[in-house]
Order: structure tokens, then sequence, then C-alpha cells
């Protein structure tokens, strides 16, 4: 080897420990890319327990909060993990989510799709979200989306008051396909409904695509008080009719007041066309209604509309 070669090689050799971090480096960064994180090397948390209700419907993950006398439970920052429940593994730590068993003031819900693939987690305060996350299990990515549904409603709430003004919220949500979450928002500024107090409302729709990370569409507009209180009812988890009534009569007074309130939000959020169209299946509907025998009959005839109009507003 030549004088000039084993300068090179020395140069080689002396340049491999730099060559080794920027390679460390460029791959840590690819892995961020896709969404992997440090998670995975996250040992299964002390005093932790599995969320109420936070299970996925097949059983694999769940996510882990502090238990209600660990002593982390007061935290404000406490951490939140998802996990792997089969594998006892710790597969992402949820950055939007800080919850803990039987905090005063607070909730937590998640909303899984049917395949379990992906989730809605929502960390509610004391009359509204804190903050919403989508979470995917494909790469276990979270992508925040509260924070863009409050600028939408808080936009619209001081337009309507001509000053600065942010609501308290309360969010739905079903998935859609192709990797879309559908959220449907009411917001109020007078949660505790006091009288002295102007209050202002907001109705807020949107669809967020997970694959671009963007609202393929999300508008938020004022509201009466009419809409916001029939808006909980005709945005609310489809309707399992267990209330208990002494009379049948009861139940098909309650399930028609349901039906009026979902028939009020439908007529708001459709266009006038759209809207003509449902007004005369409602007649024919109606007219179906009033030849049916028995109040049994006329329940179940009632739950299934209620449902067929509730489908119109996602």
């Amino acid at each position: 080897m030549g004088i000039d070669s084993l300068g090179r090689f020395q140069e080689y050799l002396l340049a491999m420990p730099l060559l080794l971090i920027r390679t460390s480096l460029l791959l840590l960064t690819t892995l961020a890319h896709l969404g992997l994180n440090a998670a995975a090397e996250i040992p299964w948390p002390k005093d932790y327990v599995v969320a109420d209700e936070s299970e996925s419907p097949d059983g694999h993950y769940a996510v882990l909060i502090p238990a209600r006398d660990s002593v982390d439970a007061d935290l404000d920052d406490v951490p939140n993990y998802l996990v792997d429940v089969r594998a006892r593994r710790v597969v992402l730590q949820l950055a939007d989510c800080h919850y803990s068993q039987g905090r005063n003031h607070s909730g937590l819900a998640l909303f899984w799709s049917d395949d379990s693939m992906r989730c809605i987690v929502e960390l509610d305060g004391r009359f509204g979200f804190r903050s919403i996350s989508a979470v995917e299990i494909n790469g276990f990515i979270e992508t925040p989306i509260g924070a863009s549904v409050q600028k939408f409603i808080d936009k619209a709430l001081s337009v309507q008051a001509r000053s600065e003004q942010s609501g308290e919220t309360t969010a739905y949500y079903r998935h859609g396909p192709s990797q879309q979450i559908r959220v449907r928002a009411i917001s109020t500024t007078n949660p505790k409904a006091f009288d002295d107090q102007k209050t202002y409302l907001a109705l807020f729709q949107g669809t967020f695509d997970l694959n671009t990370k963007k609202w393929v569409t999300a508008n938020a507009r004022a509201i009466d008080n009419s809409i916001y209180d029939a808006a909980d009812i005709a945005y609310g988890p489809r309707p399992q009719f267990v209330e208990s009534f002494t009379a049948e009569e009861g139940k098909l007074s309650s399930l028609d007041q349901r039906l009026n309130d979902v028939f009020r939000v439908v007529r708001f959020v459709l266009s006038p066309e759209r809207f003509g169209e449902v007004k005369r299946d409602q007649i024919e509907w109606l007219k179906r209604r009033d030849v049916l025998g028995s109040i049994r009959e006329q329940c179940k005839f009632y739950e299934a509309r209620i449902r067929a109009l509730q489908a119109l507003l996602w």
C-alpha cells in the first residue's frame, strides 16, 4: 500500500464514527416519518389500569391510565398509553391525552372502528372535550384534530357575538370509508345556562381524511336553542331504545319526541331540495304508521324511521 493509499485509509477510519452517527440519525428520522416511535421501548407502567370501555372490538388494544391510588393520579400531564393487551406491550404514548382513573370533572372516551384499525380518543372536561385525537393502528400514528374543530367553532361563535368567543363543545363521530372520520359537534358559550349571560351556539360538521391529514369538508355555523337541544338526540349514539316505561303509550310518546328532534336537525342541515324529498317520504311514512294495528308495531316503526333520518346527517 502506497503512502497516498495509506493516508486515504486512515482518513476513512477517522470518518467512520461520523458516518455511523449520520446513518443512525437518518434511520431514526425515517422511522419517525413512518409513524414509528420510541413507545415500543416503554416498559409496562406500574400502577396503571385499563381504562373502562377503551378496548378495541377485537380485544387486541386498549388504553392504560394511572390507577385511582397511583402517585401519578393527580398530575395534569399524566401520560396515557395505547397498549397491545395480548402482547402486554406499550405501542404508543398518547401525546394529547392525560387522564387518570376517577379524575373529577374529566373523562376518557374511545370510539373504535368496527375493524379495530383506528379509533378516536377523546379527553373530556366538565362541559366539553379537552382534546380529540385520531389513532391509526397501522403504524400507531396519532393525529390531533380537536384544536382544529374548536377553531372552526370559535370563529362561528365570534362572528355571532362580534367579539372573540370560545365555546364548550360536545362532539360526535362516525368512522367512514377510506380512512375518513366524520365529526359533528355542538358548542355553547354558556354551558351553565345562566339567565343573565348572553348565549351563542354553533354547529360543526366535518370529514377528516387520515391519508392526507386534512379536512375534506369542514364548516361551523350559528344555531338556535331548538337545534342545539335536538342535535344531542340526532347526532348521539344510535338509539337502543332501552328506556323503561310503565306503559307502551309512554314509550311511543318518547319515540315521537325523539323523531321530531331528529327531523328538526335534518331540516336544518339538508339543502332545501334534499329536504323536500325527505319531507315527501315523511308524509308517506305517517300514512303507513297510522294504519298499524298496535302500539308495539308503531314503536318498531318509529325506531326504524329515526335510524333512517339519523343516517342522513352523516
